[in-house]
């Protein structure tokens, strides 16, 4: 049976249009405006800490893995 590809990607964004991940989407805008308000005042960066703790989660403690 052949189903369009049109269809099979509307499914999948539905199945993936979570509070969740709506969630992840406002954080990660709201950390690009930000991240782009500081460069237009000539300020530092914060580095990428927050954004790869939610990438990969937390290492565990040194004395933990050791």
């Amino acid at each position: 049976m052949y189903i369009p590809y049109q269809f099979l990607i509307a499914m999948e964004n539905d199945r993936l249009r979570t509070l969740e991940r709506q969630q992840l989407r406002r954080m990660a805008c709201r950390e690009a405006a930000v991240s782009r308000r500081t460069r237009e005042r000539g300020e530092p960066s914060r580095g990428l800490g927050r954004r790869v703790t939610r990438a990969f989660g937390r290492r565990p403690a040194a004395c933990v893995a050791a």
